[in-house]
């Protein structure tokens, strides 16, 4: 997660300094409108075409100084809480964090608490199944990595658990720990399993997009949830372009029938770390970008299609494949665990692209 932090006063500046210091955990970048200090850039772009470059990132950003600037700055570039980022307000003494975008989706809430701790603040959470101790059904899908096929969808069911009324969910058969109807009590409220493909209409269904049941509208629910199960590795030469890796990116998951929001990682060997190409495809789409060393990569198990000049240059003959396995490998199931290739390496135009596929069960708890 890259966090931007932007302060208008020397104090506060200080402060963006701790909070560096803090989040030693993230990628955080520190700006300042007054002026540059030791850590800090002077900011001299406008307000609101920094914050708007920021959002098309998916960037996490904290204003330290008045509420109103950060509503006033960030109002241009809101859409909808799925594709939106984290904004956080802080005073500038540093007494209370306010999460005031994005709380549950975007992980605001999560941050603000945690910044809270650190400096020991006051967070101040207003999001109604919060302050009311309830399920957060964008929570549990953000948890259990699934994505949210319609967000009203979301409305409809937190309406019914601030209501205290219980809700229904349906899970694909293999992916969770419950194999009959079963009923539980998650945050003060009741979540009735039912079997799936259920036989009314139900609250919310957890399935692969490519279900048979979903795909022939044999299923109706309010809410439509989908694993993100798959990852893309990517290998390319040295200086390729947004466009160059997008379009054979796409290119290559169209012809495969899966949806760029089902993708959970990208990932290639740690000398494209740096790699501006996929950098900027990552925040485009929002899809976290790890690498792997080259021992790594070559622990990896399966029939690769290798290049002698890749393995040459850095030492393992596939980037592409290899990565992607070893994100799964290490992510899910420990680094012994194979998983399916479902697309081998495709190369064009000095891009190479394969695309991993990922078992996946739902934990639902507390």
């Amino acid at each position: 997660m890259v966090i931007s932090i932007i302060s208008f006063t020397t104090k506060g500046a200080m402060l963006s300094k701790t909070l560096l210091k803090v989040l030693d955990n993230y990628d955080v970048r520190c700006f300042s409108k007054k002026k540059s200090y030791e850590g800090v850039f002077f900011l001299g772009d406008s307000l609101t075409e920094w914050v708007k470059k920021e959002f098309k990132k998916h960037h996490t950003i904290i204003f330290i100084g008045a509420c109103g600037i950060a509503v006033r700055a960030i109002a241009p570039s809101v859409k909808n809480k799925l594709v939106d980022s984290a904004v956080i307000n802080m005073d500038e003494n540093g007494e209370f964090v306010i999460p005031i975008l994005s709380g549950h989706y975007g992980g605001a809430n999560d941050l603000a608490v945690l910044i809270a701790a650190k400096i020991k603040a006051i967070p101040i959470i207003t999001t109604a199944t919060d302050v009311e101790d309830k399920f957060a059904i964008d929570i549990f899908a953000k948890k259990n990595n699934l994505f949210i096929g319609n967000k009203f969808g979301i409305a409809q069911v937190s309406a019914k658990v601030l209501d205290g009324q219980p809700i229904t969910m349906s899970i694909e058969n293999g992916h969770s720990f419950f194999i009959k109807e079963h009923q539980i009590s998650i945050k003060n409220t009741i979540i009735n399993l039912k079997d799936f493909p259920p036989k009314e209409t139900v609250d919310v269904v957890i399935a692969d997009s490519k279900n048979d049941f979903l795909l022939n509208n044999q299923i109706k629910a309010n809410l439509y949830l989908y694993p993100q199960n798959y990852v893309i590795g990517i290998g390319c030469k040295k200086g390729k372009t947004l466009e160059e890796i997008e379009n054979h990116v796409l290119y290559v998951l169209e012809e495969n029938k899966i949806d760029i929001e089902e993708c959970i990682a990208i990932t290639s060997v740690d000398i494209k770390k740096d790699e501006k190409g996929i950098i900027d495809f990552s925040e485009k789409y929002n899809i976290p970008f790890k690498t792997f060393d080259v021992e790594t990569l070559k622990k990896q198990k399966g029939n690769f299609e290798e290049s002698d000049f890749v393995r040459e240059t850095i030492g393992v003959g596939n980037v592409c494949e290899t990565s992607a396995l070893a994100y799964i490998n290490s992510e899910f199931y420990g680094e012994k665990k194979e998983s399916e290739i479902v697309c081998h390496k495709t190369a064009n135009n000095g891009v190479t692209v394969a695309v991993v596929h990922k078992d996946w069960r739902i934990s639902i708890d507390d």
